[in-house]
Formats: C-alpha cells, structure tokens, sequence
C-alpha cells in the first residue's frame, strides 16, 4: 500500500492538482524575493528598509507584469542583483524631492502601461482591466505613503517605497522596448 501525496490526491479528483500545483507555485514565487531580501538584508544591515521596499514591489509586479526570464536559474540570479542594488539605492540615495518626483512618474507609468502579457503568462481582457484597477489603486496608496512618511521624517522608509516602485516599473521596460 502506497501512500499518495496531496497532490497526487487531488489530480485524482479530476484535475484539482493543477489548480493546487500553481497555488503553490504562487506562493513560492511570492516568498522567494521576501527570502532573498532578509538574506540580503541581514548581510548588509538593512533587513527593515528591505522589507519596506520588497511589499510594494510584490503586490505591484504580481499585477503590472514586466520582465520574466526564462528559466528559473536565470531569474534568480537577476533577482538577487536586482534586489542587492536597490537595496544599495536605498542605504547610499540622498533624500529629496526628486525621489518623490521620479515614484510619480514611475507610478504613472505603471499605471500607463500595465499589466504588461508576458510570453509565460497571457491575461484575457477582463483580466487585464481588473490588473489596471489594481496597480492604480496600489500606486495611489503607496504614493500617498510615501509623502506622509516624507512629512513624518521616515525619509528612509519613503526611500524604500519608492525604490519597490522604480522596481516594478523598471521591470516593464524590457518588455516595452520590443
């Protein structure tokens, strides 16, 4: 007698393993930068800014898309010396209203442009209007976030967000240029 795992379980139940297997899949793929930004975080002694900049960034790039790489290894690596430079921008940036500037105008185009379709990952057109809603009603939140954290003298947290913002609009780049 064989023991069965959850999953094969439920591909047994007429095709739920593969809604459960991307379930996964998406909860792995959302804790991977969490993971990467403490071990990065805990290296260069910025584990708090990392984190703060890290939120935004996951609840915007699951919905404006961007840039994938192809294969796991390789998004790994992009994904670390990504988040090792921004996490180097948010230490070594000197505090201004130009950051302010720049969130807005990467805000602004994270609105303009998302969600971007991405080879691996094709959205339907209802789809694509809620995934605007979204991004905009995130956007507007962490924007206002930022210029209250600014008014509060948490310079270093509004840093933070605002680099999760260049982030996620960085990241549709890419795929804009072809």
């Amino acid at each position: 007698f064989k023991q069965k795992t959850a999953y094969e379980i439920l591909i047994g139940l007429g095709g739920l393993g593969d809604v459960y297997k991307r379930q996964v899949d998406n909860m792995v793929f959302l804790l991977i930068p969490l993971a990467m930004v403490l071990v990065i975080g805990g290296i260069i002694h910025t584990i708090r800014q990392g984190i703060v900049m890290i939120i935004p960034f996951m609840l915007l790039r699951k919905f404006s898309g961007g840039y994938h790489a192809k294969t796991l290894f390789r998004c790994m690596i992009i994904s670390c010396l990504l988040l090792f430079l921004c996490m180097e921008i948010t230490i070594h940036i000197s505090y201004s209203w130009n950051i302010l500037m720049f969130a807005g105008i990467a805000g602004s185009s994270l609105i303009i442009q998302s969600p971007i379709d991405s080879e691996n990952k094709r959205l339907e057109e209802v789809q694509k209007r809620q995934y605007r809603k979204i991004v905009c009603g995130f956007v507007m939140f962490f924007l206002a976030l930022i210029f209250i954290l600014w008014k509060l003298n948490a310079q270093k947290y509004a840093v933070s967000i605002a680099v999760g913002i260049w982030l996620s609009a960085g990241l549709q780049i890419p795929c804009l240029i072809k």
